[in-house]
């Protein structure tokens, strides 16, 4: 099966997660289960989940950044600060040398 196509059901799992929910935990059984097959012998290192050209390619475009935990066999995608609408936003003036900062819970310096 090309790699593009390996984790649909992963992927269509995370479109669907709402969106005041920030994470999801899926043991590698459950992440087998979805891809349709068996997983790569990769899949049992942090580096294939959380930054490789497979992860780029897939949950890392939906905006979730994934973390292996071998002891528990799990992998847990995150959204992004920015999927999840907190991304610091600054903006700088340069005539006054103003700084906006809207990050939640900061309030904007000027």
């Amino acid at each position: 099966m090309p790699r593009e196509l390996k984790y649909q059901g992963l992927l269509a799992l995370l479109r669907a997660l709402p969106r005041d929910e920030d994470e999801l935990r899926l043991s590698l059984a459950e992440l087998a289960e979805l891809a349709s097959g068996p997983l790569p012998r990769g899949a049992w290192t942090s580096v294939y989940w959380s930054n490789s050209t497979v992860s780029r390619k897939n949950w890392g475009r939906l905006g979730f950044a994934a973390a292996f935990d071998r002891h528990s066999c799990t992998v847990t995608f995150r959204r992004s600060r920015r999927e999840r609408g907190e991304e610091r936003l600054v903006a700088v003036e340069h005539r006054g040398r103003e700084r906006v900062d809207t990050a939640p819970g900061r309030d904007a310096e000027a």
